[in-house]
C-alpha cells in the first residue's frame, strides 16, 4: 500500500534538483582551511509548492498594525533521499532554474519528505 501511495505521490514531481554542502577540507599544502561545495544528489525527481500566508503585528498603539506576506517554499522529495539541513539545492520547474537554500531538517512521512527553503540569495 505504502509503495503504491509513495508512487502516486512521485506521479506528480515535475522538477528535478542538484543538492550540494559546504564541506571543510584543510590544504595539505598551505596547511589553509578551505570550502567546497559538493553535489551529493543530481538530477533528482521533486516538487516545489508555494504557500502564501500572512503575520499580523499588532502594537499597543491601535494606529500601528501590521501585516506582512510571507511565502513558504516547501520541496517534496523521495523518503529515501538525505537532505542535510543547510544544504544548497537547484531546483529546476516548469522551465525556470532556481537556488535555494534548505532551511530546516526534513519533514519525514512514509510516502515523501518535505523540506522547507529559502531562496539562496539570503544567504550569498
Amino acid at each position: 500500500m505504502i509503495w503504491n501511495t509513495q508512487k502516486a505521490i512521485e506521479s506528480l514531481y515535475c522538477g528535478k534538483c542538484d543538492i550540494s554542502v559546504t564541506r571543510k577540507t584543510i590544504n595539505l599544502v598551505t596547511k589553509q582551511t578551505e570550502f567546497t561545495n559538493d553535489i551529493i544528489i543530481t538530477n533528482q525527481p521533486c516538487r516545489l509548492s508555494y504557500i502564501s500566508a500572512e503575520t499580523r503585528s499588532i502594537s499597543t498603539n491601535k494606529e500601528t498594525r501590521t501585516a506582512e506576506k510571507k511565502q513558504i517554499i516547501k520541496l517534496f522529495l523521495s523518503p529515501t533521499i538525505n537532505v542535510p539541513s543547510g544544504s544548497k539545492i537547484t531546483v529546476t520547474q516548469n522551465g525556470k532554474t532556481t537556488k535555494y537554500k534548505a532551511s530546516s531538517e526534513p519533514m519525514m512521512y512514509s510516502n515523501h519528505q518535505e523540506v522547507e527553503l529559502e531562496l539562496l540569495d539570503k544567504w550569498a
